[in-house]
């Protein structure tokens, strides 16, 4: 059975409408990533292995722009290429 990361990546890949703040923060920290703050309105994304995947994600937007969850889609199947030993970092 997918985990709910696996699901909101699947739902990511199909549509990059209709995203809340939590949502992508749970997909992130499904993948491994560490979620901090960023200072204001802002959370500060990064995965704990691979330094040079990053994001940020408004957390007080009441739906986020698709560049939020394409970036989203981008890093996690970057940091899934990475695990596997298919890229060098």
């Amino acid at each position: 059975m997918p985990s709910k990361a696996e699901k909101l990546l699947k739902k990511a890949r199909q549509t990059t409408a209709g995203w809340m703040p939590n949502d992508l923060l749970t997909l992130y920290e499904g993948f491994g990533f560490k979620i901090r703050e960023a200072g204001g309105s802002h959370k500060y994304v990064s995965h704990p292995k691979f330094p040079g995947l990053t994001a940020t994600v408004p957390v007080h937007a009441k739906e986020l722009g698709k560049k939020y969850v394409s970036n989203a889609v981008k890093n996690i199947d970057t940091a899934i290429e990475f695990e596997s030993g298919n890229k060098n970092e």
